[in-house]
């Protein structure tokens, strides 16, 4: 391209360059927030938040970076940034706790309107002793008592049955799981790839106007 140049377009095209790729990058966000509500269920405002961009600059490389928040990139608060939990939905993967445990809410328990579960929602249940208890249910005989459950049945559970220490009908509430495995859900190098396809060739041709109508 730069062959059939004459001296001030090449001096024009870092800057062409730089605003198509910002254009790209601000049109393929907004692209990618549109493609979570559709391929996820439910995501968060706190997740499209999540999808941000780092714009290119004439001077510096011509890079702009499109993703989702995390350490060393973008900006944004919060315990547990969409930097750190995509990766699993977009490959997939082993989500190890950040403590001990993941909290994974049964269909017997409510959520928010998002899926996911209250975080002060554990503590408010186990505060009630008589009708909710942690970890596996035994079967009640002395000595030993046995569990009535493998260990994967660790999790919150609801006393059901008839008033009295022993309750025989239980229900679980919260699984609480030592790892969550993830399938790949969410294609974000495909989806991004195809958008940058798509529109590179129109917004350079339009920026690259742009940058010959302003140069001195």
């Amino acid at each position: 391209l730069k062959k059939g140049m004459n001296a001030q377009q090449r001096s024009q095209l870092p800057f062409a360059l730089s605003n198509a790729l910002n254009s790209i990058a601000f049109s393929g966000r907004k692209h990618v927030q549109t493609q979570l509500k559709a391929k996820l269920d439910r995501p968060t405002p706190y997740t499209l938040r999540g999808v941000q961009v780092e714009k290119s600059h004439k001077k510096k490389a011509l890079v702009a970076k499109l993703g989702f928040a995390g350490k060393g990139f973008g900006k944004m608060q919060g315990e547990i940034l969409p930097g750190e939990y995509m990766p699993f939905q977009i490959a997939g993967g082993i989500r190890l706790p950040r403590k001990r445990t993941i909290m994974v809410p049964t269909k017997h328990q409510t959520t928010n309107k998002y899926g996911n579960l209250a975080k002060t929602k554990f503590f408010s249940l186990i505060a009630d002793k008589a009708r909710y208890f942690v970890g596996v249910p035994t079967d009640g005989s002395k000595g030993g008592r046995k569990p009535r459950l493998g260990p994967e049945a660790t999790g919150v559970w609801k006393r059901t049955g008839p008033k009295g220490k022993l309750r025989k009908h239980i229900q679980m509430q919260i699984a609480l799981e030592p790892q969550a495995h993830y399938k790949p859900r969410f294609p974000f190098p495909e989806i991004v790839g195809r958008h940058v396809k798509r529109t590179f060739q129109r917004e350079f041709g339009k920026a690259f106007q742009k940058a010959m109508k302003s140069a001195r």
